[in-house]
């Protein structure tokens, strides 16, 4: 009776012995398999950054100025866009970014401040302010997002009333004012996009 429960038991362990075996093959198969696969997501990362050139990006900037409508920038590397020493408001903008070979690879994200209503959230392209309701634009800010966004970044100020051309704001940071009812008259986007 032993003997048959020694040879159950041997059999037992023979074949949990076989199954840990299996199990570290396929966990070393596994790993083996992971390892590939981050060397190759690797390589396409390098291949996109390497291929990417960003001298090739512009920007397609407008906004919407009190007593003239839209205007666009004609200036594809960003510059002023608004006015100074004419007391115009700006309403709103929309900023697309050009030349980028693949919109997953970078985006262009803005928020704005509006009199009465606030802050408008964060929001990809498209126009941020409103039309025809004479509300001044009082802030804004600017970032990129996207895997390319660790790579590069984007400065910008603003032309506020009674204060004139701010500092150079980057990446996200708020240019512009709150509760001091101060319009924005105009957006500056000089060397917009920079290598961090």
């Amino acid at each position: 009776m032993q003997i048959y429960q020694s040879n159950q038991q041997q059999e037992e362990i023979d074949r949990l012995k076989k199954e840990r075996d299996d199990f570290e093959r396929r966990l070393i198969d596994l790993e083996r398999y992971v390892q590939e696969k981050q060397i190759e997501d690797r390589i396409k990362q390098n291949n996109v950054n390497n291929s990417f050139n960003i001298d090739h990006i512009s920007l397609s900037i407008l906004v919407h100025l009190e007593g003239f409508g839209d205007i666009h920038s004609s200036n594809s590397e960003g510059g002023f866009i608004g006015t100074r020493g004419q007391s115009r408001r700006l309403e709103g903008f929309d900023i697309h970014l050009l030349n980028v070979p693949n919109n997953n690879l970078l985006t262009i994200e803005y928020m704005a401040h509006l009199e009465g209503i606030g802050d408008i959230c964060w929001q990809k392209g498209g126009f941020i302010g409103t039309r025809g309701q004479s509300r001044r634009l009082e802030g804004f800010a600017i970032r990129l997002n996207g895997p390319l966004s660790e790579k590069l970044g984007i400065r910008y100020k603003g032309h506020l009333q009674d204060i004139g051309d701010t500092p150079f704001y980057s990446d996200g940071q708020f240019c512009g004012t709150r509760g001091q009812s101060r319009r924005c008259e105009g957006i500056d986007m000089v060397d917009p996009l920079y290598v961090l």
